[in-house]
């Protein structure tokens, strides 16, 4: 689902399920020609916790960038561009499902 939004929106799917640095990034993608963006995609049925969102903490955080370091690297990308997105589901399926895409939801540590 989460990737057929970002189809939808003009981004490219580049890797899914990418592991690096003993650590995954859900979906990789490029945002025209200069961008790679990150995304690491959370559902959850209810909201009675927080929005799933609210679940990529600061330790989720570090192995995404990990594993973005390692995807990074791989492939040569040490120059471009890139960020780090979230996409919430919220919903138990079907038509309710409300998705949320937060565009540079976290950044590299200083």
């Amino acid at each position: 689902m989460a990737a057929e939004y970002l189809a939808d929106r003009g981004y490219s799917i580049i890797s899914r399920n990418f592991r690096g640095n003993g650590c995954e990034i859900d979906i990789v993608a490029a945002e025209g020609k200069d961008t790679v963006v990150f995304v690491e995609v959370k559902r959850r049925t209810g909201t009675d916790f927080g929005s799933p969102a609210d679940s990529v903490n600061r330790a989720k955080q570090k192995r995404i960038i990990r594993a973005a370091h390692a995807f990074r690297s791989r492939y040569g990308l040490t120059d471009s561009y890139f960020r780090f997105d979230v996409i919430s589901i919220a919903g138990s399926g079907g038509s309710g499902n409300r998705l949320q895409h937060f565009k540079g939801a976290f950044s590299l540590p200083r």
